[in-house]
């Protein structure tokens, strides 16, 4: 980016994250606090009075900019000592829901920490389609209060999302008793006002309310004690401002040092130029020459970071400088108790604005640029982006949003990165090659896949049709194309797409991430269950530059954890999942290492029969489909261990789509037929069987065929399939699943196979493999006392035992014979026709249908429709 990145670049090594910290709660005070009251206020205690007026469901402030709507809220507020009042200050960002959620609910929780916890769960997430979940959830909580509260919501008029107003109307008419909201908008919003009003439930001040009488101007100009206006010219100005309230200041600061106040009443009385224009001209031309080039050159910034003005204006003495014009209530408001940030009044910075750019047009992106160039050094990049949006400079915005890209991993932060591509003129990707590859990284980041891919085969095409090859751009096509199969989990397309792009490798074609191929190649490996090949790729020397530290640190031992997991080294896999979520935890949530990391703890859990499901419903929601897929399965076998067998296949059916509208590719679709299988082994073999026998040959596909043929009491096959593939167990877990099953088939080297089984079993931590084979391990142990550790099988026993109590509901099947009509309704289960469009074909009521369908499942011993066939078919029914 020239000098842009070489100053990110420079800063970035002085940025530290406590920096990041205190920025984030200095922001977050700012909007949950009210502003003091400024030097020169006027108390208005009716207007007070009214404010503090009971029985109205809903108060709205409505008028222009500067008539004191904020100033009234925060003087009724100082006087509430014995109210809970929460504030948030809203503002245009608060368009986005996690956005304005997230600081509702702050707001709200300052008072009443328990409020809206599960209104940011629903908000965040993403699969979530029900927008006003969240809104009822809230308004659940707030209707469970002991004491009443009151929400303003200042500015509201910057914000025109239609979900705040739905989720406003909704708490108006769903929390009728604890609830109190306040407005503060410049225009009326779109609620149903017109019913709170015939119900007397809202209260209204305008702007004739809020404007200064003539006696309100007469107290605010004594507050100004060195200003010489009588009387005559207060009355004058009060008139000819109708007394807004900005008006009036602006004249007090113009007023200051003239040599004839009546004279410039009465010019500042006439019609023209606005008044508006006139103020702005007069207070500007008023200062010393710095101080309108500071104040033009700042205006376009929304926080007055001291350092950040110094960087815009090429001065050293901002802070000191911001100091002086809110002393002199210059429209310089502070935004923290320390004074050491401020921000210019809305109006005033619009205006300044305005007159920065008509007086040098140069001088309105310069100022942009320089911005841009702190916060990227900062480690802000949004406001940088939104400074070089502003200025028109979109190819340093792309660069920008590219190198910061793999930073957005907070769903709100990736929700904003899609948001810029809005920005861009239209057709700005379409005209380069390497435009359209950038937008195919920040969609697929975003989990926009299938656009990305279009993006990326648009690119081929225009390649293709080129007269002469771009190498550059061919090997970065397939960079781009192994890190899309990547983040979609297509394991052989990436391993493929990766071979190709490192065969094509120049340095000039690197756009900073192919260094992580040797991470991506080891995952890849890894979900083919091949860690041979994992080993061999993390082994392999690649001709681009070596992974940073930055990265290394976190990314690879996360890797290496799951591949550790796969073979079967649980102490290994968790030592290095700790290792990276040491570092990762900053680095946003939906960090890819985080993610890798909670999945190989959960997996290391699982293994040691520890049923912990937090780690798996962290990552189930990830928008890497890998990911999130492995975390499915696991909690879809935690589910059904613990007796929630319907939930667990609902889950496994959702989990085939979760790249919608990409089909889930191989090998996870594998994977979640073998999970299912595996399920219905024990509820169905039937079922089972028909599932296997569609499955690729695999090492997985023969352990299931061995675990069907024993559910059939077939000893003998299973022993035979077993000897089939003693060739293929090259790691630990591989032979630990071997010997078990073996000694379960009790062939002639079953005991031998057992106490292996145990001995390294009990080295690594592995009990819940015992405990899913239990049914035929159960008297091996008995038999053989002496296999292992005596501490080890006690464990393992005590793991069968409660495993034994949490199914044996699920076991102990009433065999009452179905009635006719349970017969009929039996007929429809296996259908895609759903409970109210069977209650409709049978002429009965939706209650008489559920009231059939219990009584199904209770004498088919299941708990769900699935179940309901699998063991409706096993016995003959269907």
């Amino acid at each position: 980016m020239g000098a842009v990145r070489r100053e990110t670049e420079a800063r970035s090594e002085r940025a530290t994250d406590d920096s990041g910290r205190h920025r984030h709660a200095r922001l977050l005070a700012a909007k949950l606090q009210p502003p003091a009251l400024p030097p020169a206020h006027v108390p208005r205690p009716d207007l007070c009075a009214t404010l503090a007026q009971e029985g109205a469901r809903l108060t709205l402030l409505s008028g222009p900019p500067g008539v004191g709507k904020t100033t009234l809220l925060s003087e009724w507020l100082a006087t509430q000592h014995d109210r809970r009042v929460a504030w948030l200050s809203v503002d245009s960002l608060d368009a986005d829901p996690v956005h304005f959620w997230t600081y509702l609910v702050a707001s709200l929780q300052s008072h009443e920490p328990s409020v809206g916890v599960e209104a940011l769960d629903v908000v965040m997430d993403p699969d979530d389609d029900e927008s006003m979940a969240s809104v009822e959830s809230l308004a659940a909580d707030l209707a469970d209060l002991d004491r009443p509260i009151t929400l303003i919501l200042d500015d509201l008029h910057r914000v025109q999302a239609r979900h705040v107003f739905q989720a406003l109307d909704y708490l108006m008419e769903n929390v009728p008793i604890c609830l109190r909201v306040i407005l503060s908008t410049r225009v009326d919003p779109p609620l149903a006002l017109h019913r709170l009003r015939a119900r007397g439930e809202l209260l209204e001040l305008r702007q004739a309310d809020l404007q200064f009488a003539e006696q309100d101007a007469v107290a605010f100009f004594e507050r100004f004690g060195d200003l010489r206006v009588g009387p005559a010219d207060v009355q004058l100005l009060t008139e000819r401002t109708e007394g807004w309230i900005a008006g009036l200041q602006l004249a007090a600061l113009s007023l200051r040092g003239e040599e004839d106040p009546e004279a410039f009443v009465r010019r500042f009385a006439g019609p023209h130029p606005t008044v508006s224009d006139y103020l702005l001209g007069e207070v500007l031309e008023r200062q010393p020459a710095d101080v309108q080039d500071f104040l033009l050159q700042t205006s376009i910034l929304g926080e007055l970071d001291p350092p950040l003005c110094d960087a815009v204006t090429d001065r050293t003495d901002s802070h000191r400088l911001l100091r002086s014009l809110a002393a002199q209530n210059l429209f310089v408001v502070p935004v923290d108790t320390t004074r050491r940030s401020f921000r210019y009044h809305h109006l005033f910075a619009e205006l300044l604005q305005s007159e920065l750019q008509a007086r040098d047009r140069a001088a309105w992106p310069e100022a942009h640029r320089r911005a841009a160039s702190w916060y990227a050094g900062a480690g802000r990049p949004s406001d940088a982006l939104d400074c070089l949006f502003a200025a028109g400079f979109h190819d340093e915005a792309l660069e920008l949003l590219i190198d910061n890209a793999p930073g957005f991993y907070d769903r709100t932060q990736s929700a904003k990165m899609l948001q810029y591509l809005e920005r861009f003129p239209e057709g700005y990707f379409d005209t380069r090659p390497k435009r359209m590859l950038d937008l195919a990284m920040v969609l697929g980041l975003g989990g926009r896949y299938a656009e990305a891919a279009r993006c990326l085969e648009h690119v081929e095409i225009t390649l293709s049709s080129a007269k002469q090859p771009d190498e550059v751009q061919q090997a970065r096509l397939a960079g781009h194309w192994t890190m899309w199969s990547h983040l979609v989990a297509d394991a052989p397309r990436t391993i493929s797409w990766a071979n190709d792009a490192i065969d094509r490798y120049r340095p000039d074609a690197d756009d900073g991430y192919f260094d992580r191929f040797p991470d991506g190649l080891v995952r890849s490996w890894g979900w083919l269950d091949d860690t041979e090949a994992a080993w061999r790729a993390r082994r392999r020397l690649y001709p681009f530059p070596q992974v940073p530290e930055s990265v290394n640190r976190f990314l690879t031992p996360a890797t290496l954890s799951q591949i550790h997991l796969i073979e079967g080294h649980l102490h290994e896999a968790e030592r290095l999942a700790d290792e990276a979520l040491m570092y990762v935890n900053l680095d946003g949530p939906d960090h890819p290492a985080l993610a890798e990391a909670r999945l190989t703890r959960a997996g290391v859990q699982w293994e040691r029969d520890e049923l912990d499901e937090s780690a798996l419903r962290e990552a189930e929601t990830h928008s890497r489909t890998g990911f999130a897929v492995i975390a499915s399965l696991g909690l879809a076998r935690i589910w059904a261990v613990s007796g929630r067998r319907d939930q667990a296949f609902d889950l496994l059916s959702r989990c085939r789509h979760t790249n919608r509208p990409l089909a889930l590719p191989e090998p996870f679709a594998t994977r979640v037929d073998s999970t299912e299988a595996r399920l219905l082994v024990d509820s169905s073999t039937s079922e089972a069987g028909r599932l296997i026998g569609h499955m690729p040959e695999s090492l997985e596909t023969c352990f299931l065929r061995v675990r069907l043929a024993l559910a059939r009491g077939e000893r003998r096959q299973a022993s035979e399939l077993l000897a089939q593939v003693t060739d293929g167990l090259t790691t630990p877990r591989r032979r630990l699943q071997w010997q078990l099953l073996d000694a379960r088939a009790r062939s002639a080297s079953s005991e031998e196979s057992l106490g292996a089984a145990v001995d390294f079993a009990a080295r690594e931590g592995f009990i819940r493999c015992f405990v899913d084979e239990r049914d035929g391990l159960l008297p091996l142990l008995h038999e053989q006392s002496g296999a292992g550790p005596a501490w080890f099988v006690r464990d393992v026993l005590a793991a069968f035992e409660a495993a034994a109590k949490t199914t044996k509901a699920d076991t102990e099947a009433i065999v009452d014979p179905l009635s006719e009509r349970e017969q009929v309704v039996l007929s429809y289960l296996p259908s895609w026709v759903s409970s109210s469009e069977i209650a409709a074909e049978l002429y009965i009521s939706l209650n008489t249908l559920k009231s059939h369908l219990r009584s199904i499942y209770r004498k088919l011993g299941v708990s769900s429709r699935r179940e309901a066939v699998v063991q409706a078919r096993s016995r003959g029914l269907l």
